[in-house]
């Protein structure tokens, strides 16, 4: 009976370890994701201060010249194809 206690206690301990390790790998990647969206949405907030400045000053958001929509591809219908 004591040998099979013995030997229970070192599978738990054994997966416990397992565990951890698990738990620790799944925590580094979860901070590391968090980190990349924290920087995505800085960068992102960045972006539309400066475009509003930008249109604060007066200046015009770039858009297409006229005509222009006639020289882009047409993915989505399929022509030019």
């Amino acid at each position: 009976e004591w040998d099979a206690s013995v030997g229970e206690t070192y599978a738990l301990r054994k997966e416990l370890e397992q565990v951890r390790s698990e738990l620790a790998h799944t925590l580094y990647q979860h901070d590391a994701a968090c980190r990349v969206i924290a920087k995505l949405i800085k960068e992102r907030d960045d972006a539309v201060a400066a475009l509003q400045e930008h249109v604060k000053r007066g200046a015009a958001v770039p858009s297409a010249a006229p005509g222009a929509a006639a020289d882009r591809m047409d993915v989505e219908g399929g022509a030019g194809i």
